[in-house]
């Protein structure tokens, strides 16, 4: 089965992503966001591509990707629909570095304070990352601006989409600030 029909079947369909995939149906092309002006040329999203890739080149709404990361929230669940267990979502949101790479290192990415799960960067300390959070909080970005956190304690779950890859750290900064800012519980 190839990469695009097992995802439909087993992930996008039981979650009701009904508007992802990896490219835009004609009927939806007037839904894409284009990117701000000078930004480099994006991958093509209006015709399907001959190599599907697990980690990039997927197209989604905000809502869709919300649902996703609410299944993650939910230990694996939504609304009664089972995609992983609550030990597959420990274990992806676990860091698996250990003592390995320099954690400092300002070309370190996700950063100080953070290391690395099964596809995320995931909070390990407090008060060495710039960016506020908590311990065993998640996130990842896209090249050009999609974003998304969870975290876990404070039971919050964003996603965030741009296409503006120059200013896509200020604004995901920005954003998370804000919203932080927000929570009084």
């Amino acid at each position: 089965m190839t990469l695009d029909k097992y995802l439909e079947k087993n992930i996008f369909k039981p979650l009701g992503m009904a508007d992802t995939g990896f490219y835009v149906k004609k009927k939806n092309l007037n839904r894409i966001a284009e990117p701000s002006a000078n930004q480099p040329a994006l991958i093509n999203i209006t015709i399907p591509l001959k190599m599907l890739s697990g980690g990039g080149g997927c197209v989604s709404t905000a809502l869709d990707y919300l649902n996703f990361c609410q299944m993650l929230q939910n230990g694996g669940d939504l609304e009664g629909v089972r995609i992983l267990s609550p030990k597959t979502i420990e274990y992806m949101t676990s860091d698996h570095l250990g003592s390995l790479g320099n954690r400092k290192d300002r070309r370190f990415l996700p950063g100080a304070g953070y290391g690395f799960g099964l596809g995320f960067a995931v909070r390990t300390k407090t008060g060495e990352s710039a960016w506020p959070g908590t311990i065993g909080d998640y996130w990842w970005g896209g090249w050009a601006g999609t974003y998304f956190w969870i975290d876990p304690k404070e039971e919050i779950s964003v996603v965030y989409m741009m296409q503006d890859t120059s200013n896509r750290m200020h604004y995901r900064r920005l954003i998370r600030s804000l919203i932080y800012q927000a929570v009084i519980e």
